[in-house]
């Protein structure tokens, strides 16, 4: 009879709790939906995919020019305290002069052959991105499997438990 009493306990909890609140997901389609669109380890993968893709404009840009700016300015000063006169009578003193040279300087350069480097570097960065894509869709199908499954096992749970309420119901002398 204890056990009676504590089955029929646990059914009814079980049944307040799937009854009162609905579900997220009603639907398979639904549950893969939310489960696509919100695993933290999807979000994660698809960064990281983001982040690869960038190795390859990057390796690329070993094919385009670079520029060099350069620029100078200098100043210098100059004191002298030097006084005399010159044989013709004329006296002359000493003076401070200021120079300020200023110079700038623009280098373009255009790379024809880096033995190889940029081919291959552009080579391993596709490479790289296509194995982080491989890795995604790894992610996504243990993330789709793992809601489907969870979807299911609760669909399944539901199911044991109406069974269960309709056995004690059959048991149940009063009913």
């Amino acid at each position: 009879m204890k056990r009676l009493k504590w089955l029929l306990a646990t059914t009814a909890v079980v049944g307040l709790l799937s009854s009162g609140q609905s579900a997220e997901a009603d639907t398979l389609r639904e549950a893969l939906a939310l489960a696509y669109a919100n695993n933290p380890s999807l979000l994660a993968a698809r960064a990281q995919l983001r982040a690869v893709d960038e190795s390859v404009p990057i390796a690329l840009s070993g094919w385009r020019p670079s520029v060099t700016v350069n620029g100078n300015v200098s100043r210098a000063r100059n004191e002298t305290a030097i006084q005399g006169t010159v044989g013709s009578g004329a006296q002359f003193a000493g003076g401070t002069t200021l120079r300020t040279s200023q110079s700038a300087s623009i280098g373009v350069s255009q790379p024809l052959f880096k033995g190889f480097k940029t081919q291959a570097a552009t080579a391993a960065a596709k490479a790289n991105v296509e194995a982080q894509r491989a890795r995604l869709k790894t992610s996504e199908q243990q993330v789709l499997l793992a809601a489907a499954t969870a979807y299911f096992d609760v669909l399944r749970d539901m199911a044991v438990v109406e069974l269960r309420t309709n056995n004690v119901q059959g048991l149940d002398p009063a009913a």
